[in-house]
């Protein structure tokens, strides 16, 4: 078991961003040096970053040394929301953030996260991928340059002090919310008492009892130690999310005039490590990191079909009141059919 939780926490996340530095050179006469800053709310030693540095080397090689990537983990160049808008603006040249995060610049993209989209990981990854085109047009759009979905996986009800299996549960209860329109809708239609923290302080805020529980995948949880604060688990796999790798057109303008062949390297990413990501963080979600989570004294709960279908139900609501322009409705149709 500890080989194998090495070999997840080694392999698992894939979800980072990346920006552009001024080009520096090696040494006089040598040809100037393309510097990619990438930042990510992912921890180092997971699929995530397996799958980072292994791009890092991959355009190191192809580039023949001319392309750097500095890799900032957990944060340190901005929350995820941050990163999007950083992106947007050019000072940051690439991203790889849940969805959550990038439907805040693309709104379209909400639609992928409301409750109950999706029933298994498998009938994500078909429609995500029925739908991959129409996303890189709506990326596109706002500057954002598809490369590949990661995955951060379902997300479940964690709290320090109960089960949170029902709309009643959740009623009045002091939960953590991403910073998105999906997640905010759903605490709302439950009845919670939720706050729009950034990942980053949420910790700070269990402690300080600002809030009492929040929901996450199992591998993000055990990752960033937010395990530790918690105490029950309830199995609602209320949202799947998904993630994405991307650069920025504005921050990527200026070095792709410089080096003609810099977004052919960087774009230029095997399709089979989207799977290999996904995988790796399916196995943890799945088998590994719940196994650990029990270790810890952490009780977990499944639910059965009539709790799932109340949860299901509480939650039709959000849907309708996601804003869907014209290829937003388009995106749905893909998602429902």
């Amino acid at each position: 078991m500890k080989s194998m939780l090495a070999y997840g926490l080694s392999a698992m996340m894939v979800f980072a961003s990346a920006g552009l530095s001024p080009d520096v050179r090696a040494a006089e006469g040598e040809e100037p040096q393309i510097v990619l800053r990438v930042g990510t709310q992912a921890p180092k030693g997971t699929p995530w970053g397996k799958l980072l540095r292994r791009m890092r080397k991959r355009f190191k090689e192809q580039s023949n040394g001319r392309i750097k990537v500095k890799l900032y983990w957990l944060g340190k160049l901005g929350s995820e929301n941050k990163l999007v808008r950083r992106c947007q603006k050019g000072s940051v040249d690439g991203i790889a953030v849940s969805v959550g995060a990038v439907g805040n610049a693309v709104p379209e993209l909400n639609l992928i996260e409301a409750p109950y989209m999706f029933d298994s990981e498998q009938q994500a990854y078909r429609k995500l991928a029925k739908a991959t085109p129409l996303v890189k047009e709506l990326l596109g759009a706002k500057g954002i340059r598809f490369v590949l979905w990661g995955e951060n996986g379902f997300r479940h009800f964690m709290h320090k002090e109960k089960f949170l299996d029902s709309k009643s549960a959740m009623r009045g209860t002091k939960m953590r919310s991403q910073p998105s329109e999906p997640h905010k809708k759903m605490y709302s239609a439950l009845g919670a008492a939720a706050s729009t923290i950034a990942i980053g302080e949420l910790k700070q805020s269990l402690d300080n009892g600002v809030v009492t529980g929040f929901d996450n995948s199992f591998i993000y949880t055990y990752a960033t130690g937010l395990h530790k604060e918690i105490k029950y688990v309830t199995l609602s796999k209320h949202i799947y999310q998904p993630a994405i790798v991307a650069w920025c057109d504005k921050g990527l303008g200026a070095k792709a005039a410089q080096y003609p062949d810099l977004l052919k390297i960087i774009t230029d990413v095997p399709q089979a490590w989207e799977a290999e990501g996904r995988k790796a963080v399916r196995v943890m979600n799945n088998t590994i990191i719940p196994t650990q989570f029990k270790k810890a004294g952490i009780v977990i709960k499944s639910l059965g079909a009539g709790d799932l279908a109340r949860l299901k139900s509480a939650t039709s609501g959000v849907l309708g009141k996601l804003k869907k322009s014209a290829k937003g409705r388009e995106l749905l149709t893909i998602l429902k059919n």
